[in-house]
Order: C-alpha cells, then sequence, then structure tokens
C-alpha cells in the first residue's frame, strides 16, 4: 500500500510539530476481543503507565483544533462502511515492548478513505503505513520485554475478531478522554 496522501503543511515541519492534547482515532473490535486484549495489556503493560485501555490505533496525533472536521470524516466512513473481519495472529516485539498482531480486511482502505475526509496534514507517523496491532507492553527494561514476549508466545493463541466502529479519544497528558464513537453501519 502507498502512503496516505502527503498534503502541504503549514508549519513547514515534517510533521504538526508540538501539539496540545491530539486526538487519538482508534479501531473498535467487538467486545470479546476487546476484553481479551486487555486481559493481556493488565498482564504485561507497567501498571504505572497503564492508564488507557487496550486499543487499536488508526491515527494518533489528529489536531485538537479541528474536532468538528474530524468527527464529520468519521461519521461519513463509518456510515459507509460495514463490519469488518479481523485476526488476532500472532506476536509483535518491539525493542522495549510487544503487541498482539492483527489481521484486519480494509484496514489500510479504511484509514486511506479517512485521510481524505479531512483538509489538514497528518503527521509523518500518521501518513506512514501501520500495521494494525494492539500494545500489551511497552517502554520496558529489555530484559523484562523478552521474558514478557516468552510467556506471551506460550499463552497466546490466534481467534477471530470483528471491527465494529471507530472510536475518537483526547489525549489529555496520559489519560484518554472520549470524544466520539461512530458504529459501522456499510
Amino acid at each position: 500500500m502507498a502512503r496516505l496522501p502527503r498534503r502541504r503543511n503549514p508549519s513547514g515541519a515534517g510533521g504538526l510539530g508540538r501539539m496540545a492534547d491530539p486526538m487519538i482515532l482508534t479501531l473498535r473490535l467487538d467486545a470479546d476481543a476487546m476484553s481479551r486484549l486487555e486481559v493481556e495489556r493488565r498482564a504485561f503493560f507497567p501498571a504505572a503507565r497503564n492508564v488507557i485501555p487496550a486499543h487499536v490505533t488508526l491515527f494518533q496525533r489528529l489536531p485538537y483544533d479541528r474536532p468538528d472536521e474530524v468527527m464529520a470524516g468519521c461519521a461519513a466512513v463509518a456510515r459507509a462502511t460495514a463490519p469488518m473481519p479481523a485476526r488476532a495472529a500472532g506476536i509483535l516485539a518491539f525493542s522495549q515492548g510487544g503487541a498482539i498482531a492483527l489481521e484486519v480486511d480494509g484496514f489500510h482502505r479504511l484509514r486511506e478513505r479517512l485521510a481524505t475526509k479531512w483538509s489538514f496534514p497528518l503527521a509523518d507517523q500518521d501518513r506512514a503505513k501501520r500495521k494494525p496491532h494492539a500494545t500489551v507492553m511497552n517502554r520496558s527494561r529489555k530484559e523484562a520485554v523478552a521474558v514478557a514476549l516468552e510467556m506471551l508466545r506460550a499463552r497466546f493463541a490466534p481467534f477471530d475478531a470483528t471491527a465494529e466502529g471507530l472510536d475518537l479519544w483526547h489525549y489529555r497528558g496520559g489519560p484518554w478522554e472520549a470524544a466520539g464513537a461512530w458504529s459501522f453501519v456499510g
């Protein structure tokens, strides 16, 4: 898949620069799948930093000062999108953590359709191709990561899920605040 469209960024920087309380758009899976991902996140994510629920990020730095435009795009795309089959397929290892890797039919097309609804420039990390996943451990020491990944691999079994909608959040310096939710209707 090609990178999402690049739009002129008035700041002149490659991304949006420092953004106070950006909005984060996540893909909502069915309740059973979200519950299973949350169990793994609670088991492995450092407790002091685990202030948000398990999630599958679509975009992580949407401009906080454009909520109406972001929400209108989410609503339009959700109305035109049918629920999508998904599968928790394996484990992704990061240098400071790990995640449950997901296969979601239509994930990249969904991101492209959303991006075309907005007139603002996307941050570099939101333009880059993203592998769907739910992070279960992050910002941990290398030794702890190795042990956790071994345990996670030993207990992980693939499972099917359904992508059911979009959830929008305001970043609040750590915790997130719900800003909107749209179910796929398609």
